[in-house]
């Protein structure tokens, strides 16, 4: 497995860890209680959840009705972190967001995620209200946020095209492949703004994600670990010189 990325300053701004269910489950009061119930020190507050992520496992069973007594889902928050846990009727996930204040907590790593993900996986697969669970896919994204006019400098020419290159500005780049190992592998590059506050920033969002498709069989979690060391690896060999140097990389997996 590869070793973690340890930076002094990476411009990270999200990450998430999940689970995708190939088949529904209810999310009921009932249900939402329970995980409450077993994740409460760490995540004190409950909400309905306020935006639905699509699933990509199976997009079109993302758009079928709610069941009349079931909720779309539910947040688990106020950690001491700045994580929080999303729960749906097809997934699992456990995000980090940073916050706009300079005391907003730092990013915890890849563990921590990967711990409360395991329990909170755990309490649905042992809970009497929910049928077998059906696992689809696991998978992991990075989100960093450069404030530049342009991000090319920070970017392997490698992993640029002719057009991306020589364009006067650089708008959005998508690359997505498949390793040999079965893992999907994605970057994206776009212009955006981050809100801080009531003033916003320009620049442009760098997003590295990875994912596994799971048989009945598979352990979710060991191929977490593989989906996550994949990551590793990409963004040591995805960034240049000039980004490690500014964002003050201590180990390089890419050597």
């Amino acid at each position: 497995m590869a070793k973690s990325l340890e930076f002094r300053n990476l411009p990270l701004v999200e990450a998430v860890v999940r689970v995708y269910f190939a088949n529904r489950i209810r999310v009921d009061f009932g249900l939402v209680s329970e995980l409450h119930t077993k994740i409460h020190s760490e995540f004190p507050n409950v909400i309905p959840l306020s935006v639905w992520e699509l699933t990509p496992a199976l997009q079109q069973e993302t758009q079928l009705p709610i069941p009349r007594g079931d909720l779309p889902g539910a947040e688990y928050t106020g950690g001491q972190h700045g994580l929080s846990v999303h729960l749906q009727p097809q997934l699992i996930a456990v995000r980090w967001r940073r916050g706009i204040t300079e005391h907003s907590p730092e990013y915890p790593r890849f563990q921590k995620l990967r711990r409360f993900l395991e329990s909170c996986l755990r309490t649905l697969r042992d809970s009497s209200s929910v049928q077998q669970i059906q696992l689809a896919l696991t998978n992991m994204t990075y989100v960093n946020f450069i404030r530049v006019e342009d991000p090319r400098p920070y970017l392997k020419e490698e992993y640029s095209t002719r057009a991306t290159l020589t364009a006067k500005t650089l708008q959005e780049q998508i690359v997505a492949w498949q390793a040999q190992n079965d893992i999907d592998l994605r970057f994206e590059v776009r212009g955006a703004e981050r809100s801080l506050g009531p003033q916003k920033e320009a620049g442009y969002l760098v997003t590295t994600a990875a994912g596994r498709r799971l048989e009945p069989s598979d352990d979710p979690l060991a191929f977490l670990d593989a989906v996550h060391g994949e990551l590793q690896v990409l963004f040591a060999d995805l960034v240049s010189e000039r980004a490690k140097s500014e964002w003050g990389l201590h180990n390089d997996n890419s050597k």
